[in-house]
């Protein structure tokens, strides 16, 4: 036997070379977008049980390329009369045992397919679907391997016909086997389109990512084509090691486009900058989708709604969306190392370059930053064209102050500086690692409140004073917050409402209410505004199930994201604030004239003053606060009914209490959805999982089963609404060692950089008049102590000397 790798030889005619060059292409494109994706899913801290798959599916379309060659090695793709009889079984051989490995890959792929959906639609019911699909496509593939294995007993029958051997209808099995392959493929391809069509988006958008998933379907036509394929072949048997050479053809190209097109979506937004580098940038009418996105920016002139409210118009420059790039990896290779703003002599500036020894680093500050592709939260279904925008092409040299992050902190400190500047506003930066509002503020609770049993602790641990201070600030958060929706026409879903701190444990009702009555006759100040409610129609005034005790206390609520981009949407119309996205900051330093230089992904800023509105990651370019603000996440959900809004309607918000160690937040939404989050204690005691951890890519699916079926066991009603999840997203919240976000001047660092950041959950109920506070003192040059804010959060040496 000396094929030469299916060429012609001898005289002898052999197409053995089609099947060998195949697969030996296809095994090397499949490998490639397999490593492409691992590379991607590991460097974003994704990989998961889909791509475990595929990796495994890769492994088997290997093997199925080795058979297929040993087959060629063999004579396969030559005539049978031109073999000798070792050669023909040998070749018939190896090309039975091809067979199996080929089942397995396009088993696995499909898998692959169906994990990744439902990594990403996390619905009750869609679960469920999957997991049929899956149970289909396993119990299909299994049987009809043993039964390729097993077509003839003894086995050797398959291939040697001069065994006797009970085989089955191998010409049936074969095209059965092609059917239903088809048929499953488009089963897992319809399996998300439903899901596709269900979600927020316009109906362009919508379009564009059912193509994403239906890229699939060359696995189909492959399919279809090896089918066509199989049928003529068992026209002519008499020849199998020369006729079949199609059908191996469509085999080995249908095996690895599947693992191909598997990976596709993932590779979506990289495949495009790649074709965006050789081709040009998109138009401004093509798709700037951001599903999968880790790509360069693309930028595409916007239109911003018309103004409403006070500010006057400015001259605008032209403004621009882009797209964030893969700014991560500009943060680890910079060779600029963070500023430690604790006891540190400046560096002079020398000709625009920062000397290196004015400044200090550790890797683990530098990680500590907004990650790429974070989960979507339902409050950013919704986009404001300001979401992704740039005021000018190019970053700013100077200005007065840059405010980091463009969540509700820094842009209501940045409302708050215009507001009180008069006719002198000073020159303002707004810089954003990502999108507008896609930190917490685009990820919490959307309400405004002081839990009953924050106030009992704190009045137990900090003094009636301090709990009385907390509260009637909180209580002025509200009114505040009120007044910006009227005076500047916000359209934010806004409104007063009452909000029930319910407890469904016992155990803990009997302690709650023996602790805030006695906290009423003692007149403590903060309990006025609250009321017990013990009345045996409990169930039905609170609308849940098992009731044992409430409180019920007034507070806000309102669609944080819509809120923030309105607002800010004026300031840049105004031309008050240049707005910069998709900028993150890797280290903030100092020159010898005493300003800061703020150091980006896209150079350099220098400003007088900074301020650092960055929450849980103030640590990342702020070390002072190192160990002192942490990252922790948190999951959230939104649930629909599925047969419309459930009447009564919920008018309040909540915070339920299973145990004193287990509180949800709970905020019904005007169009009958449902904003929950909590159920930490689902994986509380896997401590690295979530604490120090800022990845708000990843979701914790522990908590899953906690939030499934939350509205029908608690809420009287619900039993019967169908509802279930839609949107589920992880929150990074920032926590500190005494609880209270750090406000004010960073200590060593007074009257040049600023801090309004750690609020350990509770921002929404503090940020606007903190924000007000950091500009009365930068503004008027007040005290922290002539603000009014609450001296338990200034930012002090001796609270960053706390520990957690």
């Amino acid at each position: 036997m000396s094929s030469r790798l299916g060429f012609p030889h001898g005289g002898l005619p052999d197409q053995g070379w089609k099947l060998y060059i195949t697969s030996l292409v296809m095994i090397v494109t499949a490998g490639l977008f397999t490593l492409s994706r691992c590379v991607l899913r590991l460097h974003t801290r994704q990989f998961g049980r889909d791509d475990t798959v595929i990796v495994v599916s890769l492994l088997f379309s290997v093997l199925l390329s080795v058979t297929i060659q040993l087959a060629v090695e063999h004579g396969y793709g030559m005539h049978k009369v031109d073999l000798t009889k070792s050669e023909l079984l040998a070749a018939l051989r190896w090309f039975f045992i091809a067979q199996t490995p080929y089942k397995v890959v396009t088993c696995l792929n499909k898998v692959s397919a169906i994990l990744l959906y439902q990594r990403i639609f996390i619905s009750r019911r869609f679960q469920i679907a999957a997991w049929i699909c899956l149970g289909i496509v396993v119990s299909w593939s299994l049987g009809s391997i043993a039964a390729t294995i097993l077509q003839c007993i003894p086995i050797a029958g398959s291939w040697d016909k001069s065994v006797h051997a009970k085989c089955i209808d191998s010409n049936a099995f074969w095209m059965g086997y092609s059917i239903s392959n088809i048929l499953t493929d488009v089963m897992v391809l319809a399996l998300p389109i439903p899901q596709v069509l269900k979600l927020h988006l316009d109906l362009r958008e919508r379009i564009l990512l059912c193509g994403v998933f239906l890229m699939g379907g060359f696995v189909t036509v492959a399919s279809i084509l090896r089918a066509t394929a199989v049928h003529n072949s068992l026209r002519n048997q008499s020849d199998s090691t020369w006729n079949f050479i199609s059908r191996g053809i469509w085999t080995l190209i249908e095996a690895n486009l599947g693992i191909i097109c598997a990976s596709l979506p993932i590779l979506k937004r990289p495949i495009g900058s790649l074709l965006s580098r050789l081709f040009g940038p998109m138009s401004a009418g093509q798709s700037s989708d951001t599903w999968y996105s880790d790509g360069p920016p693309v930028h595409r002139t916007l239109d911003l709604p018309p103004r409403r409210g006070p500010f006057t118009p400015g001259g605008m420059q032209p403004v621009r969306n882009h797209r964030q790039g893969d700014w991560q990896s500009a943060a680890r290779d910079s060779d600029i190392e963070l500023l430690h703003t604790k006891g540190m002599d400046s560096g002079p500036y020398l000709g625009g370059v920062l000397r290196k020894d004015s400044w200090t680093v550790t890797t683990e500050q530098a990680r500590v930053m907004p990650v790429p592709n974070p989960t979507t939260p339902y409050w950013r279904t919704e986009l404001h064209p300001i979401d992704e925008h740039r005021s000018t092409e190019q970053l700013p040299k100077q200005c007065d102050i840059a405010i980091i992050g463009a969540g509700l902190s820094g842009v209501a400190t940045a409302y708050h500086l215009i507001k009180k500047s008069g006719s002198n506003p000073p020159s303002i930066v707004l810089l954003e690692a990502r999108q507008v509002c896609s930190g917490a503020t685009g990820r919490n609770g959307g309400h405004c409140k002081a839990k009953t049993t924050t106030l009992l602790g704190v009045a137990r641990d900090k003094g009636v004073g301090v709990a009385n201070e907390l509260a009637a600030f909180v209580d002025q958060q509200i009114q505040a917050l009120k007044h910006l929706v009227e005076e500047e026409d916000l359209d934010c879903e806004f409104e007063l409402q009452r909000s029930y701190d319910v407890f469904l444990d016992p155990v803990e009702a009997v302690t709650v209410r023996k602790e805030f009555q006695a906290a009423v006759r003692e007149g403590q100040e903060w309990t006025r505004t609250r009321s017990l409610i013990e009345s045996k129609h409990l169930e039905q005034m609170t609308s849940m199930s098992g009731a044992q005790l409430a409180i019920s206390c007034s507070i806000c609520s309102f669609w944080p994201y819509k809120l923030v981009t309105q607002l800010l949407a004026k300031l840049v119309e105004s031309g008050a604030v240049n707005l910069q996205t998709s900028t993150p900051v890797i280290g903030v330093g100092q020159v010898i004239d005493g300003s800061n230089v703020v150091e980006t992904n896209r150079g350099q800023l220098r400003a007088s003053k900074v301020i650092f509105a960055t929450n849980a990651y103030t640590s990342g370019i702020c070390p002072t606060f190192t160990d002192r603000i942490v990252p922790t996440n948190s999951t959230a959900v939104h649930i629909t009914p599925e047969n419309g809004p459930v009447h009564p309607h919920l008018s309040q918000t909540y915070n339920i209490g299973y145990q004193a160690d287990r509180v949800d937040y709970l905020n019904p939404r005007p169009d009958g959805g449902i904003v929950v989050g909590g159920g930490q204690w689902t994986y509380r005691n896997d401590r690295k999982r979530w604490y120090n951890d800022w990845d708000d890519s990843k979701l914790l699916p522990e908590v899953m089963s906690h939030f499934d079926g939350l509205m029908q066991r608690h809420f009287l009603g619900w039993d019967s609404s169908g509802a279930e999840i839609d949107h589920m997203w992880t929150v990074i919240q920032g926590i500190t060692p005494d609880g209270l976000p750090f406000v004010g001047e960073v200590v060593g660092q007074q009257g040049k950089q600023y801090v309004l950041a750690g609020y350990n959950g509770g921002g929404m109920a503090m940020i606007f008049l903190c924000a007000e506070g950091v500009a009365e003192m930068i503004v008027n040059a007040k005290l922290f102590e002539d603000t009014g804010l609450p001296m338990m959060m200034k930012s002090t040496a001796g609270r960053l000397r706390g520990s957690l």
